[in-house]
């Protein structure tokens, strides 16, 4: 007897990523590139960067990718699961993220890198 027909599917969760911060082209159509087959995330790359326009991305956002969010930002973010530092370190961020896991639990990762053409 074959099982395989009565496993359970588990639909697939979209994902909504948002890049706060502008980043290079370049590394915009790498993340773009290596992403592209994966039909449930999406990126954003605000082109509208006023406070208004931030904080409406980031109440539907699962992801936030930001150097310094403000406390207002965060509080937003309603949907958070995730927050990336692209910068060398989360010192500055411990004490907001700490008050925000009092009300919701969202990961604070430190994701610096290096682009490199080699």
């Amino acid at each position: 007897m074959n099982d395989t027909n009565n496993l359970k599917t588990t639909p697939k969760n979209d994902i909504t990523v948002c890049f706060i911060s502008s980043i290079l082209d370049k590394a915009k159509d790498y993340i773009m590139e290596k992403l592209k087959h994966f039909d449930n995330v999406e990126l954003i790359f605000p082109l509208d960067r006023s406070e208004k326009n931030l904080l409406r991305i980031a109440s539907k956002a699962d992801i936030l990718i930001e150097w310094q969010p403000s406390k207002k930002l965060l509080s937003s973010a309603c949907t958070l699961k995730l927050f990336i530092n692209p910068g060398a370190g989360v010192q500055h961020l411990i004490e907001p993220f700490r008050e925000l896991n009092k009300k919701q639990n969202v990961l604070l990762a430190n994701g610096h890198g290096n682009c490199s053409d080699k």
